[in-house]
């Protein structure tokens, strides 16, 4: 049984309204770290986690027939949660901030042959494999980067979705807390593609469950799975925190804990 909208939002304003309060200490102690480039990119990836459980929030207190725009979101929101446990569970791992800096390039990487695959960049360099167009475009727009093809080829592979998950599978038990629970969602992000790409068998779930009368029950479904989605990257925040300040073990108990009691009622 779903919970109701407004006990979502009881919980997620009491977050935020702690985390506000938490994010004049915090956010010093993360950027000054041994990892600030690692602190920077999780902090960016939680941001924008936020902004989509938002936006989902909107089209769920506007109309129950918006499901199919809220899982879209949905997918967009687990994808980034996965990179956000990624970046986490191999800082955790790792101890460094080596993650965070190869994260940066693999952006970088991930838009230029975005741009090359899309445009007529391609067509124009005979003879070029993409590898060498990605490269020669990355050389002339961010020339601080100084990637090698072997590198490229590198990050590529670890920063491709399948090679996230399997990665998070296999570390699941020593990136907690939301190691468990992302392969959970696992399953949920490969269904949801075929909202995200148009696929028939999301025009017939979403027909199915306006036939039924399930859309509201759904909805808030929806919702609480991007509250504690969101959540649970605060949680790991802190968490990463703890590593550099371990006064910060109080505040992650306190969000811990109230995360339970939420999940569990």
């Amino acid at each position: 049984m779903a919970k109701e909208l407004s006990e979502i939002l009881k919980f997620d304003d009491w977050l935020h309204e702690e985390f506000s309060r938490l994010s004049e200490r915090l956010t010093p102690v993360l950027i000054e770290s041994k990892a600030p480039i690692t602190s920077f990119s999780l902090m960016g990836l939680l941001a924008t986690i936020n902004s989509i459980k938002l936006g989902m929030y909107d089209l769920i207190e506007k109309c129950d027939t918006h499901l199919y725009v809220v899982k879209i979101l949905h997918r967009s929101l687990i994808e980034q949660f996965l990179r956000f446990q990624y970046l986490f569970s191999r800082f955790i791992i790792e101890n460094n901030d080596e993650v965070g800096i190869e994260y940066r390039k693999y952006s970088r990487i991930s838009e230029v042959l975005a741009y090359v695959n899309a445009s007529a960049v391609a067509y124009s360099m005979v003879g070029k494999t993409t590898e060498e167009i990605v490269l020669k475009k990355l050389k002339k727009d961010f020339p601080e980067l100084s990637i090698s093809r072997k590198e490229l080829e590198s990050i590529t592979n670890r920063w491709k979705h399948r090679s996230i998950i399997k990665y998070l599978n296999a570390n699941a038990k020593l990136a907690q807390p939301g190691g468990a629970y992302i392969l959970n969602l696992i399953p949920e992000y490969a269904e949801l593609s075929s909202f995200v790409h148009g696929g028939t068998s999301a025009e017939e779930s979403y027909n199915h469950s306006m036939s039924e009368g399930s859309l509201k029950e759904q909805m808030l479904s929806e919702a609480e799975e991007a509250c504690r989605v969101a959540a649970l990257t605060k949680g790991m925040l802190l968490i990463v925190a703890t590593k550099f300040a371990p006064e910060f073990q109080e505040d992650l108990d306190l969000v811990m804990n109230k995360l339970l009691q939420f999940s569990c009622t």
